[in-house]
């Protein structure tokens, strides 16, 4: 059985809500139900997470310290009369 499209936005919203960590009782359990009845609801659930995770796992690359700065070596100007 297809899922049709509140179905598709909703569980959307669970896997979301999961990946957020702001899921409540009651979404896990929808959630539950939804990956229980339905092998498509199953097919997305992996999708939307491997896609979470893998979009977690680049931004985590890249972030970096800041770039270290060598130290600019000036070079002291000398009055002419110091040269010899």
């Amino acid at each position: 059985m297809s899922m049709n499209d509140s179905e598709l936005l909703e569980l959307n919203a669970l896997c979301n809500a999961l990946v957020d960590g702001v899921m409540t009782s009651a979404e896990k359990a929808r959630l539950e139900e939804m990956l229980r009845n339905s092998e498509e609801a199953r097919r997305f659930y992996v999708r939307a997470l491997t896609l979470s995770s893998s979009l977690m796992q680049y931004a985590g690359e890249m972030q970096s310290d800041a770039p270290d700065i060598p130290a600019i070596q000036s070079r002291v100007v000398r009055p002419a009369a110091w040269v010899w």
